[in-house]
C-alpha cells in the first residue's frame, strides 16, 4: 500500500490535463477502457417475456 507521500511524488509527475483530454478522446473514438456483462438472472428473464418490470408504471408519491 502506498503512503501519502509515494503518492505526492507520483503525482507530481502526471500530467493530470493530458490524461484527462487523452481520455475524453477515447470515450469521443467510442473506445472502452473495459466491458462489463451482466447476466440476468431467471427471474428478470422471465419478466422481459412477458413485459413486465420492476420499475412502477407511474410514480407512487407525489
Amino acid at each position: 500500500m502506498r503512503n501519502d507521500k509515494d503518492l505526492a511524488a507520483r503525482d507530481a509527475q502526471r500530467d493530470l490535463g493530458a490524461e484527462l483530454l487523452a481520455s475524453v478522446k477515447a470515450m469521443k473514438a467510442n473506445e472502452a477502457a473495459r466491458v462489463t456483462k451482466v447476466t440476468p438472472t431467471l427471474a428478470a428473464e422471465a419478466r422481459a417475456k412477458v413485459g413486465l418490470s420492476q420499475k412502477p408504471s407511474q410514480p407512487c408519491c407525489k
